[in-house]
């Protein structure tokens, strides 16, 4: 893995034996410079950028706004899920932007992002920090901050914003869950998510004919392959590769196998079984021959378990 020698500014990355990257910041913008040779030759060559630049990356200091806005936002666009993106962007809109956006990143202390994280809810204040910790991890990279205020560990606030339920369905009442499941087109999805530790969305993106039969001791097994998720609005979000899209899960590790055994993996391949023969594509259907939505997945397991 290439490793990154960090100082108050700059940055110098071996990248192979005899090759490093030189990063900086000059005029207010991110430049890059690739130098084969030693370590001792970058560091030299750092030392008389940094000597022809001045003593820092501009005249004016940088603002975690700015820091945000221009090098760590491009980033989380281009590497992170979409819900990823649409938290990151809400809690920087909602509690990170009015605290911090106007105040130059050397100039925020640890004991008032203290007290700033104890006035909001621990799930904000989680999520709060780690945007925070991200504009200074892309600023420390150009040199942009003298120290990192984020890399303390900082007490998180008791209070919660609502208490979200913990409850574990029990063997006794999964037949109850799995007649309401299947009476609203979701018995599948309920297999998925509540046997084999499926996502929503993970759970909604099986095709018909992906569920195979193993036999192991004696037992029969479903294997599912997690290849996509579906959206909200019944899509499968895409991502292109060398010029070819394919389906993006949560994250590249998210790719994987899943199985269930016994009386469930019975049901879940005679519920393929039915689909094949309507002439489905896919497990969950939307009756229009698309897979059905997160949305509409959520309105119909509601009104079932009210029923």
């Amino acid at each position: 893995m290439a490793r990154k020698k960090r100082s108050s500014w700059g940055c110098v990355q071996r990248m192979a034996q005899g090759k490093y990257r030189l990063r900086w910041m000059e005029d207010g913008r991110r430049r890059t410079e690739t130098l084969y040779g030693t370590r001792r030759e970058a560091d030299d060559r750092m030392a008389e950028i940094r000597t022809r630049v001045g003593s820092g990356p501009s005249k004016r200091p940088v603002t975690v706004g700015e820091a945000y806005e221009r090098w760590y936002l491009p980033v989380v666009e281009q590497s992170a899920a979409p819900n990823t993106l649409a938290n990151t962007r809400s809690s920087w809109r909602t509690h990170v932007s009015p605290r911090w956006a106007a105040v130059p990143l050397d100039d925020v202390r640890p004991a008032d992002v203290q007290v700033w994280l104890l006035a909001l809810t621990r799930w904000q204040a989680e999520l709060a920090l780690r945007v925070l910790r991200g504009v200074y991890r892309e600023a420390s990279i150009y040199g942009l901050a003298s120290s990192d205020p984020t890399s303390v560990r900082y007490r998180m606030p008791d209070r919660v914003e609502h208490a979200r339920a913990r409850e574990v369905i029990g063997t006794d009442d999964m037949e109850a869950y799995w007649e309401a499941a299947s009476s609203c087109g979701l018995g599948a999805m309920f297999v998925l998510a509540a046997c084999c530790g499926l996502r929503v969305g993970e759970s909604l993106g099986p095709m018909v004919g992906e569920v195979e039969r193993e036999e192991a001791g004696g037992v029969t097994v479903a294997a599912v392959p997690v290849l996509r998720q579906v959206d909200k609005h019944g899509r499968v979000p895409v991502r292109t590769i060398g010029g070819v899209e394919r389906p993006r899960l949560k994250t590249p590790g998210s790719h994987r196998w899943a199985a269930v055994g016994g009386k469930w993996a019975e049901r879940l391949l005679g519920l393929q079984d039915e689909a094949a023969a309507r002439g489905d594509r896919w497990l969950t259907d939307d009756g229009t021959g698309g897979p059905m939505g997160q949305a509409a997945a959520s309105k119909a397991w509601g009104e079932a378990i009210e029923a």
